[in-house]
């Protein structure tokens, strides 16, 4: 059994705050199994959000589930594999079943300003940053 881990590009925003901070956004992946199913994903950030897209083929957008749990994003699906008399494969490469992702999220996100499109097979969530504090003043009463 292979583990794949998760390594930002080089030179990223995301690189860098991952190498400077623990609360940078990196998936965890569980570690692949033969046989099974495990969607590729891409995280991407711009000066507004994060962007998680993850290439789900084949997966009905009701088999997926979002949810927000402890900071992180927890995806939960499955794959179903099409009806094949047995013994009738000549060749298969394509995987089915269920998959688990989860994404740490890099900052103290509101859950219900998340929002999820589904379209021709890529799952797109978007995560809406946090302002930063600005500055104000105080008057002296």
């Amino acid at each position: 059994m292979a583990t794949i881990l998760w390594q930002p590009i080089p030179g990223s925003k995301i690189a860098k705050s991952h190498t400077s901070s623990s609360h940078g956004i990196f998936p965890s992946r569980q570690p692949p199994d033969p046989g099974t199913f495990h969607p590729e994903s891409d995280v991407f950030e711009t000066d507004s959000r994060v962007t998680v897209r993850i290439d789900l083929p084949g997966v009905r957008k009701e088999d997926i589930t979002i949810m927000t749990e402890n900071n992180r994003i927890v995806l939960r699906g499955k794959r179903t594999a099409p009806e094949v008399s047995a013994g009738a494969y000549f060749h298969r490469e394509r995987f089915f079943g269920s998959f688990f992702r989860t994404f740490a999220l890099p900052e103290a996100i509101r859950s219900e300003s998340i929002r999820a499109a589904f379209h021709s097979g890529v799952l797109e969530i978007s995560i809406p940053k946090p302002e930063k504090p600005r500055p104000r003043p105080i008057e002296i009463g």
